[in-house]
């Protein structure tokens, strides 16, 4: 094997977390950098713009205000606060508050049953759910 193939093997093997600006409290002190990988998962959730518009929704049926209402406030407490008051297209969600996350969504399983909410919410809880026993959830 070549130099080259080698070290693309290498970076296959490695995935590369970058804390999104503003929301550095969600890595749970992980840093950004490049962290060897052990099983992986990645989904495919829709657009940005689909996405925010799930998040809102979402904010709305649990919280009952929108998400500019909900991030006005001095917490982001509650069910779902770290991913209700995240970026909705860079950075990642450490281990802790996946763990955190994965409870909301058990929580809150008749939201996957909901006509318009129910398959990204049963995507995106299954991403929490495979990262609740100390993974990340990376968006990108």
């Amino acid at each position: 094997m070549s130099e080259t193939e080698r070290g693309a093997l290498l970076r296959s093997s490695l995935l590369r977390l970058r804390q999104s600006y503003g929301f550095g409290a969600r890595s749970d002190g992980l840093l950004d950098g490049y962290y060897r990988t052990g099983a992986s998962r990645s989904r495919r959730v829709g657009s940005c713009g689909g996405y925010s518009w799930w998040r809102d929704a979402l904010c709305q049926r649990v919280h009952g205000c929108t998400v500019d209402a909900f991030r006005a406030r001095s917490s982001d407490e509650g069910a779902f606060g770290e991913l209700i008051s995240f970026s909705d297209c860079d950075g990642f969600i450490g281990p802790k508050t996946c763990t955190k996350l994965h409870a909301d969504f058990v929580a809150h399983t008749n939201i996957g049953e909901d006509a318009e909410l129910g398959w990204r919410f049963k995507a995106i809880g299954a991403l929490f759910a495979f990262a609740a026993d100390g993974g990340v959830v990376d968006f990108h």
